[in-house]
């Protein structure tokens, strides 16, 4: 008798019996015989000496049935895979395959999956949900977050276009979701840098105000989903999350660090992050002219590897929507290869394209549209002036500040207590890093009403004296004791130093580019093909 698991046997209608699998065996043993006819035991035995593969045949259970003129072979069900072994099986995938395959997979670009066909991750697949995320923080101060920018992709929506992805993956684009949230405890700090437009300067969506409180449960919402199916055996599971990001690793500690105090990882849902820098070593695309070892910029990379412009930079929604845009185009460079020469558009168009789409077609259903940095409405704004409530700042007020300062703002949205800040973080700081203390105060700043330490200062050295204790009347101030001694040497005295975080500035001032901005010829078909092949060539 040849045995297969869940096949049908009949054996004899004179008697019926019901064989149930156990386990798998090498052989029958005398379990077989048990309460079987003699007729049978020679039938079994014969059958079994010509199976051909002995390693396939099951010890079998034979019960009599009363009424039954087959034997039916089961096997015991395995246990569903819990839903730790589910997404630790896709952490495990995605984590040995090259991420260009897994942002294609995600996205729902692959026809065949990366997951084996009885991996138990296979079912969670379809249900991927592609988070982009970037943050950006004030520019006098990194600890005070101002904006966050969001662009979500599903699997599902990639598996709806197939094939018509449209040049430079235009389609994909356009199918994803734009979120532009601009925190409103910091709002009222606006960029200090002449070369950049801070979140005034969003080009994708519609920007939307939100507090802290408010972007935590937006960031549950979408790290945290359900998943809808029919398929009972999802029944209580997530959504898989993978982030993507330029130096993901700096905004998911952004993110931990500031007054947000998320923590992406609270939800175990994320299954896979990518990291653009990382894919473009991955795929070998650029390496630095001077320092093959240097990582590469999102300046860099939008615009000489892919040749369009990033405008706008350190905008939180810019920066992650052409971080998006470009991870797509390098894990479609090999498809995109033999097919550019007849795409109508260049990617510089577009860019641009995707960029009006979104704006005329996309708007967050999250926060607020208007928020006022004078009052603090929801329902208006104070850009024009038009915000009457009245309002009166005590720290501008204590520290002797113009009337017109202590009559236009609430200390909450006080602007010289935040430059102040921002200068006593920088001198913590440099103290720390045996660095010399930048000068200052800045000019116009002070402390913030319920300041005791030493005012005003004459120079760094007075912000590290410990405030007093106790709280002394209105007017009073710490005075400097004679004997402090300076921390750490000190530029020269009315000379702020400035430190770059990054060379975009630089490049911007040697390109002349500071406070303007650069107009591109995107050309069209014939015109548009030659601005393309200028590239230095390494995306493709």
């Amino acid at each position: 008798m040849t045995v297969h698991q869940g096949r049908i046997f009949h054996f004899s209608e004179s008697h019926p019996i019901y064989i149930v699998t156990t386990e798998l065996s090498t052989s029958y043993d005398k379990q077989v015989t048990t309460d079987l006819p003699s007729s049978y035991d020679r039938q079994l035995t014969t059958r079994t000496a010509h199976q051909p593969e002995p390693q396939l045949t099951t010890r079998l259970l034979i019960k009599r049935a009363m009424s039954a003129s087959y034997a039916t072979i089961t096997s015991t069900p395995k246990p569903l895979p819990t839903p730790k072994e589910r997404y630790d099986a896709l952490i495990a995938t995605y984590a040995a395959k090259p991420l260009r395959l897994v942002t294609l997979e995600v996205l729902g670009m692959l026809d065949t999956p990366l997951c084996a066909e009885d991996s138990p991750a296979l079912p969670l697949v379809e249900h991927c949900v592609v988070v982009t995320v970037d943050t950006e923080a004030w520019t006098a101060n990194t600890d005070q977050m101002t904006e966050i920018g969001i662009v979500i992709a599903e699997y599902k929506d990639g598996k709806e276009i197939g094939a018509e992805i449209g040049d430079y993956a235009e389609n994909v684009m356009k199918k994803m979701k734009y979120h532009h949230l601009r925190i409103c405890e910091n709002a009222h700090l606006k960029t200090t840098s002449p070369w950049m437009r801070g979140p005034e300067g969003n080009r994708f969506g519609q920007s939307r105000f939100v507090t802290f409180a408010e972007a935590r449960r937006i960031l549950d919402r979408i790290l945290n989903q359900p998943i809808i199916s029919d398929d009972p055996d999802l029944a209580g599971l997530k959504r898989p999350i993978i982030l993507v990001g330029h130096t993901l690793d700096h905004d998911t500690e952004h993110m931990q660090s500031t007054g947000l105090n998320y923590d992406f990882t609270q939800h175990a849902t994320i299954v896979a992050e990518i990291d653009t820098q990382k894919l473009v070593r991955e795929l070998s695309a650029w390496t630095a002219p001077d320092f093959p070892g240097n990582k590469i910029g999102l300046d860099v990379l939008c615009e000489q590897v892919f040749n369009f412009a990033h405008e706008d930079p350190h905008t939180a929604l810019n920066d992650a929507a052409r971080t998006i845009f470009c991870a797509v185009n390098l894990a479609l460079r090999n498809w995109m290869a033999g097919r550019r020469r007849n795409m109508a558009k260049t990617m510089q168009a577009v860019a641009t394209e995707i960029e009006e789409y979104s704006q005329d077609n996309f708007a967050s259903a999250w926060g607020s549209v208007a928020f006022c940095t004078r009052c603090g409405g929801r329902d208006h704004t104070n850009i024009l002036q038009q915000c009457a409530a009245p309002v009166y700042c005590l720290a501008c007020e204590r520290f002797g500040d113009t009337e017109t300062h202590v009559r236009s703002h609430t200390e909450r949205f006080c602007v010289h207590v935040a430059e102040f800040i921002g200068w006593k973080r920088r001198v913590i700081d440099a103290r720390r890093k045996i660095n010399y203390l930048p000068a200052g105060p800045p000019e116009g700043s002070h402390p913030p009403s319920k300041w005791r330490g030493i005012w005003p200062m004459e120079s760094p050295e007075d912000v590290l004296v410990p405030e007093r204790a106790a709280t002394p009347p209105p007017g009073d101030f710490v005075r400097k004791p004679s004997d402090f001694e300076p921390v750490r040497p000190v530029g020269e005295k009315g000379v702020k130093v400035a430190t770059m975080q990054s060379n975009a500035r630089e490049r911007a001032e040697k390109e002349k580019r500071v406070g303007k901005h650069v107009v591109r010829s995107v050309g069209v078909k014939k015109d548009g093909w030659k601005a393309d092949d200028a590239w230095n060539g390494t995306a493709w």
